[in-house]
Order: C-alpha cells, then sequence, then structure tokens
C-alpha cells in the first residue's frame, strides 16, 4: 500500500443557511394575503388558510370550500391580469435601417426570385440563403408606414 504524504484534506462547511425558520410575505402582495398571513406559521399552512395549494401535485382535496378556512375567494387574489405584450424599448425597430436598404436592392433587381437572389454575389454581399432572403423580404413586407424607412418603389 502506498503512503500519501501530501497536505491534509481540508473540509469546507456547507453553506450557511438563514434560520429564519418561516418567510414572511412580500410587501407588494395583496392586502388580503398581508391580513391573513402569519409570520409564525408556515408558507403551506398560510396558503392553506388562503385555500390554495403549495403543491399542484397535492392539489386534489387541499380544502373543502372553493373560497377556503379564511372565506376569501382565492381566484380574486391570485389572479393575473391578462399578458399584454408590450414593447420595452418603444424606439426598437422590427426590421433596421440598413436591413431594409438590403432587401429593397435585392427585391428590385430580381423581384421574387429568392433563388437568383441567393447566387448574386454583387447584390447579396451577406450571402444570405434563399430561406433567409424569404423571411427578410416578408418581414418587410410586414412593416407599416411609419417604420418603412427605404422605399421599394424609390
Amino acid at each position: 500500500m502506498k503512503v500519501r504524504r501530501g497536505a491534509k484534506k481540508i473540509r469546507l462547511q456547507g453553506k450557511r443557511q438563514n434560520h429564519s425558520k418561516f418567510s414572511k410575505p412580500k410587501t407588494g402582495m395583496h392586502s388580503v394575503v398581508q391580513t391573513v398571513w402569519e409570520g409564525k406559521d408556515s408558507v403551506r399552512k398560510n396558503l392553506q388558510k388562503l385555500g390554495v395549494s403549495d403543491d399542484p401535485n397535492r392539489t386534489t382535496a387541499f380544502c373543502a370550500s372553493p373560497t377556503g378556512s379564511s372565506g376569501i375567494d382565492p381566484q380574486e387574489v391570485f389572479s393575473l391580469p391578462p399578458a399584454e405584450r408590450r414593447d420595452r424599448n418603444p424606439r426598437r425597430r422590427p426590421m433596421s435601417a440598413e436591413d431594409q436598404a438590403y432587401i429593397v436592392k435585392l427585391l428590385m433587381v430580381h423581384g421574387n426570385d429568392y433563388k437568383a437572389m441567393e447566387r448574386d454575389m454583387e447584390v447579396n454581399c451577406w450571402q444570405h440563403g434563399e430561406a433567409k432572403l424569404k423571411s427578410m423580404a416578408a418581414r418587410y413586407r410586414g412593416l407599416s408606414s411609419g417604420q418603412c424607412l427605404v422605399s421599394l418603389h424609390a
């Protein structure tokens, strides 16, 4: 048996854990949740008071009444507003001016012949394939008048 004479292994202790046993609700919660929530109870118990399950696998027969034991309708408290897609940057364009000028030049020379566009190395200097050129042309044709920076009939 070979004897190793290296340095001894140093055992690292585990990460220090947060010693607060139960969490409090976040400040942005609904006012009904904040009135019912008790810091000494676990999250599961607090959610059970509201009539909501904390585990989606245990949702069957979690609470007897649909309003929960506290008389609060969980659909009202935990309903999410309808998802609306809003552009985070209103100045962002779906297609840049450079891309618009590029595809307009190709459309003026070749029309809708995307295979010929792909093979034309003088005008198609970025060497895009047929599918990419089709999608760029479709995106350009879908632009509104305010978004279109380069006109096709110039």
